[in-house]
């Protein structure tokens, strides 16, 4: 495969990322998939270097500090108080259980717990897009849905920390799972401790230079800082990340904030999605299908009875809790976030299970309302929902 300048491979990247985005975005589906087939075809012509490696990394750390800027404390505390039935209910089923079964199938813990990880989130970007195309925003069961996302989100670097450290090569056991938790108990604790104390410093800060390129550049170096700091500790850059946005939250100047580093977050992402397609091996590779074919089948269901009988418990109707089962079977961004940490032989079944549950997920949401009439119509004399 010829080798060609990295900025030349970089330019060419971006330009078809256009093109798979502008596509998606013409027959209204999620652009992300375009994104993955661009790198996956890419892939087949050029060889995709370390430019694109460090733009892809990138992405991910600022995807996860735009996560931790959704976030305070007081608001982890609220969506914890509204949803955390659901939430244990969704882990449980769509993590334990599955670690459960491919342990006793595999008897190897690392691969069982990285593919739980992939299985367990759900796609908050293709189940947030569908909701706004489908014009669902105002629909009983969309607060519901949005807020077992949020749940999602606070518990997916905590996965992810637990996969990069696994990964590092030494044998999963109680010592290193204890000294896996005292690092994230640790740094964790410091950064609310920082997230409280330098509030006042983070507010003068922003507002005295927001408009400066100074500032930018601080919170560029604070981001990769963080990231670099759990990544040093053997956890993951993704969790310092998060962590770094979270304490920019506390300070209530996360609009600002963001708005400053929105353009690098955009772009930088669409590598991340770029390089998982690029990761695809469809050729040369031994994939137990039926398999494969099981594990997809059982999470659309898992996923599908999180949503209803946790749509129930949050007091929705059999039909609105049933369109959130459906909504919430997509996978996408977290789970390629995770598959970025696992072993590469893991790579090929987490790839194509990402694909799958991806499509699959996708229709199932965007049809759900109209598969939720022909099971629960509506009676004549009963008022519209």
């Amino acid at each position: 495969m010829e080798e060609l300048p990295s900025l030349l491979i970089v330019g060419i990247s971006a330009v078809l990322l256009f093109l798979g985005g502008w596509t998606g975005k013409s027959i209204k589906l999620p652009q992300i998939l375009f994104y993955i087939i661009v790198g996956f075809l890419l892939s087949k012509f050029v060889h995709i270097g370390q430019e694109i490696h460090f733009l892809s990394e990138l992405g991910i750390v600022i995807l996860f500090f735009f996560l931790g800027l959704e976030f305070n404390l007081h608001k982890v505390v609220q969506i914890a108080k509204k949803i955390w039935i659901a939430g244990l209910l969704d882990f449980f089923l769509n993590f334990l259980v599955f670690f459960g079964v491919i342990f006793i199938i595999s008897q190897d813990f690392i691969y069982s717990f990285s593919i739980a990880g992939i299985i367990y989130a759900s796609s908050s970007a293709i189940i947030t897009k569908l909701i706004i195309d489908n014009r669902r925003i105002a629909s009983p069961e969309t607060e519901f849905v949005l807020g077992l996302m949020v749940f999602e989100d606070i518990i997916a670097p905590i996965i992810v920390a637990f996969i990069a450290a696994f990964d590092i090569g030494a044998n999963p056991t109680i010592q290193l799972s204890l000294e896996i938790i005292v690092k994230l108990v640790i740094f964790t604790s410091i950064s609310i401790l920082i997230s409280k104390f330098a509030k006042k410093f983070i507010i003068k800060l922003v507002e005295n230079y927001i408009n400066e390129e100074i500032l930018n550049i601080l919170i560029v170096g604070f981001v990769i800082l963080m990231a670099g700091l759990t990544k040093y500790l053997n956890l993951s850059e993704a969790y310092g990340a998060f962590l770094a946005g979270l304490i920019i939250s506390e300070s209530g100047k996360k609009f600002e904030v963001a708005s400053t580093m929105i353009t690098l977050r955009d772009i930088t992402v669409l590598f991340f999605f770029l390089l998982f397609g690029a990761s695809i091996k469809l050729t040369g590779i031994q994939i137990d299908w039926l398999f494969l074919l099981f594990i997809v089948f059982a999470s659309l269901i898992t996923k599908f009875m999180t949503g209803y009988i946790g749509g129930k418990i949050y007091k929705l109707s059999n039909r609105r809790a049933f369109i959130s089962g459906l909504e919430i079977t997509p996978r996408g961004e977290f789970s390629i976030a995770i598959s970025n940490y696992i072993s590469y032989s893991f790579l090929p079944f987490a790839s194509l299970y990402i694909i799958l549950t991806a499509i699959i997920g996708m229709f199932l949401s965007h049809f759900a309302s109209p598969i939720s009439k022909k099971i629960f119509p509506r009676k004549k004399n009963i008022i519209k929902e």
